[in-house]
């Protein structure tokens, strides 16, 4: 066997080991969740650096997929306010979503993500903001978060790269948002949403 030959079917065999090892890893990590996260479906697959705050307000349905370094931050209470009653499921997440890497999702009264949505890298999600717009001389960190409502995106919704969805805001079954939007009202079922702020662009077709 030729030096070339060689390095290639060793190349072969450590690409193959490390895929084992990855699987293995992401193994390890869906078990631990499993019994940390208060409502955690089969199929749960984090991708390394997934990290939870607050895991019992959190919840997710069957064959969660995420990329690298997805957060998810419950706030079920902050700076001494309680946000939501006690055991209240803060963050949802349905079934066959997947979420890449480095989204963020975080919820002091609701985020709730509907089955099949597709959420790309970088996207932000966040029912809360850091003290109110008016001003306040106490220092920010201490302020008790503010929020205008529920996040609800429905079911089949693609987020593109770098969205961003606050707080009172609800989208239709079959969206799509554009990357580098953001999405500060409400929106119907089947729309094309794009812009900072983002607008109704077109609806989208399909019965």
């Amino acid at each position: 066997m030729t030096a070339p030959q060689t390095h290639r079917l060793f190349s072969k065999v450590l690409l193959r080991m490390c895929g084992k090892i990855s699987l293995c890893r992401s193994k390890l990590r869906s078990f631990y969740f499993y019994g940390l996260l208060r409502e955690c479906g089969s199929g749960f697959s984090p991708g390394s650096g997934f990290s939870v705050v607050s895991p019992g307000c959190i919840s997710v349905g069957i064959n969660l997929v995420t990329g690298r370094n997805v957060r998810f931050h419950a706030w079920p209470s902050y700076a001494g306010v309680a946000n939501a009653p006690l055991g209240t499921t803060l963050i949802r997440i349905g079934s066959g979503v997947f979420i890449n890497d480095s989204s963020y999702i975080t919820a002091a009264h609701g985020i709730d993500v509907g089955d099949n949505c597709l959420i790309g890298s970088n996207v932000l999600i966040a029912d809360n903001s850091h003290g109110e717009i008016s001003f306040d001389a106490s220092p920010r960190i201490r302020q008790p978060l503010s929020a205008k409502g529920r996040v609800s995106i429905g079911k089949n919704v693609w987020i593109c790269n770098n969205a961003v969805i606050v707080s009172g805001v609800s989208i239709g079954d079959h969206c799509i948002v554009a990357a580098n939007s953001v999405v500060t009202k409400s929106f119907p079922a089947r729309s094309l949403i794009a812009g900072v702020p983002a607008m109704h662009v077109r609806s989208l077709g399909g019965s």
